[in-house]
């Protein structure tokens, strides 16, 4: 709050909760432009007085009024020669103590006296190594899958955002069943970025026109560089000529963590 001209004063953008009149609870009250509040005139030289700036919340729950909104009010206070400041109303909270001196025109800032409640704790800034938490996943492939190489076959891949010196946790599943035509085997890779990659499962032979449930997990530890961080699934077949078909939609899943520095 500010001195404006005269005996105007202006009230700043802001929140305030304002309790309830029948201190049931708080209105949450946002302005988004200055509001002006212009005060009485001054007592006669000789006697002095303390005028109270409050907000008011107004609704038909809070005071059975046909107002639903909030206002910024004067509570003229009592001339005297050593002036106390008035009772603050119900369903209101006081922002400022405004010193009205007998036979003055305007008010000046040494006359406000901020009174509005503290504010909410905010919790301090988190250490730089505390962990951040959840940051990125992927599920997926959207449709049905058939693997049939012996190089590795991409089935999902993706990338996350990475924060230089933090650690990140990757965590790979795949659960998956699919049909096989004929005796094969198969390995599982997390692929890594810098184009490593590490094998998490690999059966044993299956035999032919057989269905097949497969599942496993793995996770990779990863030092962030400020760069996005590339991670994937990859299946390859140990025998070129066989192949799973029609591997489940959407069950291969990974998961990066911010676990801190």
């Amino acid at each position: 709050m500010s001195a404006s001209s005269g005996m105007a004063l202006n009230i700043d953008p802001g929140y305030v909760a304002v309790p309830t009149p029948n201190n049931t609870g708080t209105s949450l009250c946002r302005s988004d432009a200055v509001e002006v509040v212009t005060l009485d005139p001054a007592p006669a030289a000789g006697t002095n007085r303390i005028d109270l700036v409050v907000c008011h919340a107004r609704g038909t729950d809070l005071d059975g009024g046909v107002n639903n909104d909030f206002v910024f009010e004067k509570v003229t206070g009592t001339g005297a020669a050593s002036p106390v400041a008035p009772a603050t109303p119900a369903g209101t909270v006081a922002l400022a103590n405004v010193y009205v001196g007998g036979g003055v025109a305007a008010i000046v800032a040494g006359n406000i006296t901020d009174v509005r409640p503290a504010a909410l704790d905010v919790p301090p800034a988190l250490p730089a190594g505390y962990p951040r938490g959840y940051v990125w996943s992927l599920k997926g492939p959207a449709s049905l899958v058939t693997v049939s190489n012996t190089s590795a076959q991409s089935i999902i891949s993706g990338s996350f955002p990475t924060v230089a010196g933090r650690r990140y946790r990757v965590d790979a599943y795949a659960g998956w069943y699919c049909t096989v035509a004929a005796a094969t085997q198969h390995q599982l890779r997390l692929d890594v970025p810098g184009g490593g990659a590490r094998q998490f499962q690999a059966n044993g032979s299956y035999g032919p026109n057989g269905n097949i449930w497969s599942q496993g997990a793995t996770f990779d530890m990863y030092l962030g560089t400020g760069a996005p961080a590339t991670y994937g699934i990859s299946m390859a077949m140990t025998q070129p000529t066989n192949a799973v078909a029609n591997c489940a939609a959407n069950n291969f899943f990974l998961m990066a963590s911010d676990i801190g520095v």
